[in-house]
């Protein structure tokens, strides 16, 4: 059985970048994000006793569903026959494993290396069905988070969006990764530490997964899958270019004044504890200055235009369909009601 490895990042942190890197390395399989975890270890109450032919047929087949229709592009395809007659184990665990081993066997790898969003909020799902997994906490300056997310107009929401997002994610992470510190389970690294010093950073992570650093590593963005992706989806366009080791700060020009005090207002007290350097000194007003303040600056951000190709919108689309038949999935009542 491959080692696992899960990602606990926010959007727009180079969550992406991290991933196709680690791809790069000939013993870690790194595919394109498919958030079923996500997806399944929240909604495991809409399937019942999977004991049940039908029950688990139905969720073999809407796992199938939804990795057909995940905006990546994988070596790989499962279908709901080949789901329910390969796993043995009727879990939800045990069908994800199967999807991502049958990845990795393809690429030769011995460990996998998985990206999803919000992993903080099932951590214990994973930490009870993938025993032995570890967890990298991948931080990114708030305001150059913001930066990017006002830049991709694939993701809705704007300057308050991205924090709102950041704040939440890095809150879930940090706990998570004080709760698992001393168990080695969790390493912590700045997005702009590994632009500025790839290799060193590379070595240390590598070094905690068991593995050695070869430089072979950096040309991860000339895997045939790496660069499929990086067409297919815009906010993946990066991944085709390599390492940019200047991309950080780009929110000292990106971003205007208010957008700034605005980041930092909010994010103060995470951005100290991540050792990112305020533009002001004035950055503990009191309570009710401070919330004076945010509000005034949030009523002039501009939430920005969410705006699609045709065909990346079509790819979305196929992906919150197949999302919303599960999300229409009544949940199994547990406790039989008394007569």
């Amino acid at each position: 059985m491959a080692d696992f490895v899960f990602l606990v990042c926010s959007e727009r942190s180079g969550s992406n970048f991290i991933t196709s890197l680690m791809n790069g390395h000939q013993e870690i399989c790194g595919p394109p994000p498919t958030h079923l975890f996500r997806l399944f270890a929240s909604n495991m109450d809409r399937y019942g006793d999977l004991a049940q032919d039908d029950n688990w047929t139905q969720l073999a087949g809407d796992v199938a569903a939804a990795f057909a229709s995940m905006l990546g592009d994988w070596n790989s395809a499962v279908d709901t026959g080949e789901l329910t007659s390969a796993v043995t184990t009727r879990s939800t665990a045990a069908l994800l494993r199967y999807i991502y081993e049958k990845e990795a066997g393809l690429d030769g790898a011995s460990q996998v290396f998985v990206k999803e969003n919000h992993t903080h909020t099932f951590a214990p799902f994973l930490m009870a069905h993938f025993p032995q997994c570890r967890f990298l906490a991948l931080v990114r300056d708030p305001r150059d988070v913001a930066l990017s997310w006002k830049n991709t107009p694939t993701i809705p929401g704007g300057v308050k969006q991205a924090v709102d997002t950041w704040l939440a994610d890095q809150s879930g992470a940090l706990s998570l990764y004080h709760q698992l510190r001393g168990s080695g389970r969790c390493r912590l690294i700045r997005y702009e530490d590994l632009l500025l010093d790839t290799e060193a950073e590379l070595s240390s992570v590598l070094g905690w997964m068991g593995l050695t650093f070869n430089r072979d590593i950096l040309q991860f963005h000339r895997d045939q899958r790496t660069r499929r992706n990086a067409s297919r989806i815009s906010a993946w366009d990066n991944l085709g270019a390599g390492v940019m080791h200047d991309n950080h700060s780009k929110y000292l020009t990106g971003l205007n004044a208010a957008e700034i005090r605005y980041i930092e207002l909010r994010c103060a007290h995470l951005m100290r504890v991540f050792s990112y350097p305020l533009s002001e000194t004035d950055d503990s007003p009191d309570d009710s200055s401070r919330e004076t303040q945010i509000c005034q600056l949030e009523a002039s951000l501009d939430p920005g235009a969410y705006t699609l190709a045709p065909k990346e919108s079509a790819i979305r689309q196929k992906r919150l369909d197949t999302i919303g038949k599960i999300l229409d999935r009544r949940p199994v009542c547990l406790i039989p009601e008394a007569h």
